[in-house]
């Protein structure tokens, strides 16, 4: 019997915590939310009534295990929201998906993956590769040609094999990244020579800039998703 492995999608609308939580768990009142996104500017509870949104983490103060159940508790009953508190889920590894456009703006999503990095194992896929190397210090850049199609060959320099891939993509990885020796540069694009995929084996992650999700095809690169499975059950190391 295969292990059954929770997997917790990182996707946007993630909340930081506030003094209200902690507010209501001592008994007082809690009317008004000092909310904030993980860039710290304030959130209109108005701007997320009927959303789905994630409460990663709270501040410093009140992150305990206790604070987010009860705003997500106060945020669904007064407010309207729909909310998951993630590490209530106790996933054992997370995805940051894909998605579109320049990854820098996402603050948000950036300090969110510093935070995950921390916690769980982290596989990143498209744009969830190019937050996984801002998150890790590395820096981004637009492509002059962007990668559009589903026939970019790929090398994986572990093994010198050749995937061809699925792209949709017009920002790369700055490979400046891997100056440092803690980051693994484990793809490259044989088109133009950019970054298709890093490792960073002491925070337990890996990404990849391609779709090996991609259902139509092709599917040379499915085994990462093996390889990821491989790994939270203890059988295979990044």
């Amino acid at each position: 019997m295969k292990t059954l492995i929770k997997l917790t999608v990182l996707t946007i609308g993630l909340l930081a915590a506030g003094v209200a939580a902690a507010q209501a768990m001592v008994g007082q009142p809690a009317p008004a939310f000092a909310l904030t996104d993980t860039e710290g500017k304030p959130v209109k509870l108005a701007d997320y009534k009927g959303k789905h949104v994630v409460l990663l983490s709270g501040d410093e103060e009140y992150r305990s295990e206790e604070a987010l159940p009860m705003l997500a508790k106060i945020l669904s009953q007064r407010h309207g929201f729909h909310c998951t508190v993630l590490f209530a889920l106790d996933p054992d590894g997370i995805f940051l998906s894909n998605g579109p456009g320049d990854p820098e703006p996402c603050t948000y999503a950036i300090e969110a993956a510093k935070a995950l990095l921390e916690k769980r194992p982290v596989f990143g896929i498209c744009l969830g590769h190019q937050i996984l190397g801002l998150a890790c210090g590395g820096k981004t850049y637009k492509l002059k040609f962007g990668h559009r199609g589903a026939n970019h060959p790929v090398k994986n320099l572990a093994t010198g094999q050749v995937e061809v891939t699925s792209q949709n993509h017009g920002f790369s990885v700055d490979p400046e990244l891997f100056d440092r020796p803690e980051f693994v540069l484990t793809h490259v694009n044989l088109n133009d020579g950019t970054v298709e995929g890093l490792s960073v084996p002491s925070m337990r992650c890996f990404s990849v800039q391609y779709h090996p999700e991609a259902s139509p095809g092709p599917h040379d690169s499915r085994y990462l998703f093996t390889r990821f499975h491989r790994y939270l059950c203890g059988e295979e190391a990044l």
